[in-house]
């Protein structure tokens, strides 16, 4: 009910109002603020600004004029273009002059990127043609170590960096006695985390064809990677 100030409370409803508010003034949250000298707004926290997709980074790399986009572009995907090149050559020094030369080719084709297409799929197409190119330029085969000359030993401990050395090495050369069409599939896939659609738009394929890579790939690299371990040590991996 009114009481004919205006108001729907009572007069003494506001001076408890007015004291409760004068003791709010003196509590720690309140430090510095008084009637006179009023809480300031609130500041707002800054939206996170959105990552940039690698379409939207290609779109501006390809105008030109500021490197910061395509900086972005490299910095993403650095490692993972120096992993998928240094497993197919098995050369770490000309895994990185590859790289380079990768990275040029990649800068240079900006212009020509189909929109709509997909930079990922775009970029290790561009990595692994280059190291086939390189290969049948120079007539090797990568890698050149030999399975059979690695250590065989106990299996491997936890802990153990030699034998995790060891075992990287095997890792290494199964995969370069992998044929080079179930290679470059597996690598996509089970390397770089790429999907069946992904690894397609590299390799020029359907998935179905890619699927069937990854099978042969997989069954072709366990034969290489176990053949050659101890007995104790193949069944361990089998489980």
């Amino acid at each position: 009910m009114s009481n004919g100030n205006g108001l729907g409370r009572p007069p003494f409803a506001h001076s408890l109002l007015k004291q409760e508010l004068l003791e709010s003034w003196n509590q720690p949250s309140c430090a510095g603020v008084s009637p006179d000298n009023p809480r300031p707004p609130l500041e707002r926290t800054p939206h996170p600004t959105p990552t940039p997709t690698d379409e939207l980074l290609v779109s501006q790399a390809a105008r030109g004029g500021v490197p910061a986009p395509f900086a972005t572009l490299v910095e993403r995907y650095a490692a993972q273009v120096v992993s998928v090149v240094e497993r197919s050559t098995g050369d770490h020094h000309l895994a990185r002059d590859l790289c380079q030369e990768i990275w040029m080719k990649v800068h240079a084709g900006l212009p020509h990127f189909q929109v709509g297409r997909r930079f990922r799929p775009w970029l290790f197409a561009i990595a692994m043609n280059h190291v086939r190119d390189h290969r049948r330029k120079e007539g090797r085969r990568a890698p050149t170590a030999d399975i059979d000359d690695l250590p065989s030993g106990p299996p491997i401990l936890k802990h153990d960096p030699l034998r995790e050395h060891q075992e990287r090495d095997a890792i290494d050369v199964a995969m370069g006695r992998v044929p080079e069409l179930y290679r470059a599939a597996i690598q996509l896939v089970d390397v770089l985390g790429l999907d069946y659609e992904e690894a397609g738009e590299a390799l020029r394929c359907s998935v179905g064809t890619v699927k069937s890579r990854v099978h042969r790939g997989r069954r072709a690299f366990q034969e290489a990677y176990l053949g050659r371990l101890p007995e104790r040590t193949r069944t361990q991996k089998q489980l």
